[in-house]
């Protein structure tokens, strides 16, 4: 049943590799009802692959990392711009290309996208940094 906790799992060692100052960090599964801000969330989904992955409709890979940050005190987007090219620098470093195959012989085949939107009923904006990884036997030598 290792399977079952994966996502957890890659959850809490990618919220280890941020060893940069963001005031409140969580992953999806340990998220509180009302989080405080700013806020970095680290959530990561495996696909169905009949339906896709929600909203995302990716067919193509077995999961997506989703970092997600929000901030209510940074209106020009300053602040948040450099916490998200610090995440992105985490999500495309060797040392987690290297986690991953060492656990279950992933592959990171695709770059990261990067969305962003405001929430029109308050100042506070949303933004998701995602990975989508495919899962591939390791290649005997």
């Amino acid at each position: 049943m290792k399977t079952l906790n994966f996502e957890f799992q890659l959850e809490t060692d990618l919220l280890k590799l941020f060893d940069f100052a963001v005031p409140n960090q969580y992953t999806w599964s340990m998220l509180p009802p009302k989080p405080k801000y700013p806020s970095l969330v680290v959530r990561c989904d495996r696909t169905e692959p009949e339906r896709g992955f929600g909203d995302a409709g990716v067919h193509s890979a077995d999961m997506l990392v989703h970092i997600q940050t929000y901030r209510a005190d940074d209106k020009q987007g300053i602040e948040l711009q450099r916490l998200l090219n610090q995440a992105r620098g985490v999500l495309l470093a060797p040392r987690l290309a290297e986690r991953l195959n060492a656990v279950s012989g992933c592959t990171i085949f695709a770059a990261v996208n990067l969305e962003g939107y405001e929430n029109p009923d308050s100042e506070i904006r949303s933004y998701t940094l995602q990975l989508q990884v495919k899962f591939s036997p390791t290649k005997a030598d």
